[in-house]
């Protein structure tokens, strides 16, 4: 397949609204499960083998709590689920409340800062209005892409959760996982707030977050999707080798700081520029070259070196005298987690599709962002002797209560990723501990 091929390849992708649509190349796994498996599956998310270096995320189970801190939670996401839309009509933010929450939960923020974050940033939410169609099984994929279709996409899923007893992987696992092109590999789109928000569901064991995450996943739908094990993706080109062992990511990375052919495609930096990496074929080409060169022949590798690149996009893209902290970078960390949790989970012949997709988003995040030189120096030269992680979300639960207006949830959210990374690997224990320092002491708001 040529550039060209594939630059109409993406165009046709937005096609959304032909149910008769069929791709033109084949991009599906090999043995896509069924509709009709998933009826007699059960859960089958707990027999998944465990990947070697990346135990399971321990759930929070806030459904069965007694606890005051976790029934806050509790009732807090399930007033977001009823009240607010996961996509806000008015801009092309979207509902953050579920990560910001539960960022703050698993910190160990008090119960007052917990209902002061979801009363402060629910004001910015939009509240759910009726779509303009209702949503059935024979029409569901129909309607993929639309963000107006929202609220019908809510009500299909949750009519599905009845009908399949309440088990929300069951529903999970139908919508996402099954058939030729199942939504995962369109999770991306919506700068990977689908995935992230699946993340979150596991993590908290959550069937409202579930279902927004498919709600998500519907309505974000976009000409990112794709398992990316096409032999466009794979296939050698004369100016790059195809995925090396040892090659790192952050070594590509600065290799296409230094691509001059990308110079003049952009002015302003900004997610806007996403979509034009892959609308000029000489550019997209460019993308998919360097995208080659890293090798996933290690799952848990890979995904250790894609959550160390984004530690250092968003710690150490800014001058060593001016600090700043770019919040599309934080998105690249933001979905490293979200993979982390559901690697573990999702049947195995899901984690290299998704590692793939992790990367070429980030590659284009980069690209779209101008490029910035990344100095991992800033990160490594930071003193962390004196700091336990106890002791930096000590420190940044009580620098974000003096200045929640400033900081916000994502602040949270960064600090607590970072932490849970210093802790799941031992020998990167010191560079996210710094990372968190430096993070903590020094982010003042975004970029």
């Amino acid at each position: 397949m040529e550039y060209t091929q594939f630059a109409l390849y993406l165009r046709l992708h937005e096609v959304r609204h032909r149910c008769d649509y069929h791709c033109p190349f084949d991009i599906t796994l090999s043995e896509p499960i069924l509709p009709a498996q998933v009826e007699t599956m059960g859960n089958t998310f707990s027999s998944v083998p465990t990947l070697d270096g990346l135990p399971p995320v321990k759930s929070a189970g806030i459904e069965d709590a007694t606890s005051k801190r976790e029934r806050t939670l509790k009732y807090l996401l399930r007033a977001n689920h009823h009240s607010y839309a996961v996509n806000n009509s008015h801009s092309q933010a979207f509902n953050h409340l579920p990560h910001t929450l539960a960022s703050a939960f698993f910190l160990k923020a008090s119960v007052e800062d917990i209902q002061e974050l979801y009363d402060t940033e629910s004001k910015s939410l939009d509240a759910w209005t009726d779509s303009p169609e209702e949503i059935s099984e024979a029409d569901w994929r129909c309607f993929l892409g639309h963000k107006s279709s929202q609220r019908a996409y809510l009500d299909f899923f949750e009519d599905e959760l009845v009908r399949l007893d309440y088990d929300w992987r069951r529903v999970v696992m139908k919508y996402m996982l099954v058939g030729p092109n199942p939504l995962i590999y369109g999770a991306m789109g919506g700068l990977g707030h689908p995935l992230i928000h699946m993340g979150y569901a596991f993590e908290l064991n959550n069937r409202e977050i579930a279902m927004e995450a498919l709600v998500l996943s519907a309505t974000n739908y976009n000409f990112l999707h794709g398992d990316l094990n096409d032999d466009f993706f794979l296939r050698p080109t004369q100016s790059h080798e195809e995925g090396q062992q040892g090659t790192t990511a952050l070594d590509i990375i600065n290799k296409i700081r230094l691509e001059n052919r990308i110079n003049s495609l952009f002015q302003d930096a900004g997610a806007q520029n996403i979509p034009m990496l892959f609308e000029d074929p000489a550019v997209m080409g460019l993308v998919v070259d360097f995208f080659r060169e890293l090798s996933f022949s290690d799952i848990v590798g890979t995904h250790r070196d894609l959550c160390k690149l984004a530690t250092i996009l968003v710690c150490a893209a800014h001058p060593s005298d001016s600090p700043r902290y770019d919040f599309l970078f934080s998105q690249i960390l933001t979905i490293s987690y979200a993979i982390r949790t559901l690697l573990p989970q999702l049947p195995h012949e899901f984690a290299r599709p998704l590692l793939k997709s992790h990367w070429l988003f980030a590659l284009s995040v980069y690209c779209a962002q101008l490029r910035p030189l990344l100095q991992p120096e800033l990160i490594n030269k930071v003193n962390c002797d004196m700091f336990t992680c106890e002791e930096i979300t000590r420190i940044a639960l009580n620098r974000y209560t003096t200045k929640k207006k400033i900081l916000g949830g994502h602040f949270l959210k960064v600090v607590r990723i970072l932490l849970e990374y210093a802790k799941l690997w031992e020998d990167d224990h010191e560079f996210y501990c710094r990372a968190a320092i430096k993070f903590t002491r020094e982010f003042d708001g975004w970029s």
